[in-house]
C-alpha cells in the first residue's frame, strides 16, 4: 500500500459532484480512496451509503433513497 495516492483529478470531480448537488455513486478497491470519500461526506454532513460489494470493493453512494441493487425507491 506504500505509495498509492489518490488521484487529484478524481478528488476534483468528487468535490465537484457535491458542490452542486449531483449525486455521487462510487465503486472503489482502494481502502485510500474510500476512507477519502468517507471523511469528505462526513464533514459536509451529506447523507450516504457504503455497500460492501465483497473482495475488498466498497460502493460508497449518496444515493439513499433507493436499493443499491435493484435500484427500486425504498
Amino acid at each position: 500500500m506504500a505509495g498509492r495516492i489518490i488521484n487529484p483529478k478524481w478528488t476534483e470531480r468528487i468535490i465537484e459532484l457535491e458542490r452542486t448537488g449531483n449525486p455521487i455513486d462510487e465503486l472503489s478497491d482502494n481502502p485510500l480512496t474510500s476512507q477519502w470519500l468517507i471523511m469528505f461526506l462526513s464533514r459536509k454532513n451529506t447523507p450516504f451509503k457504503v455497500t460492501n460489494l465483497g473482495a475488498g470493493v466498497k460502493r460508497i453512494t449518496t444515493i439513499t433513497d433507493e436499493c443499491p441493487m435493484c435500484n427500486r425507491k425504498l
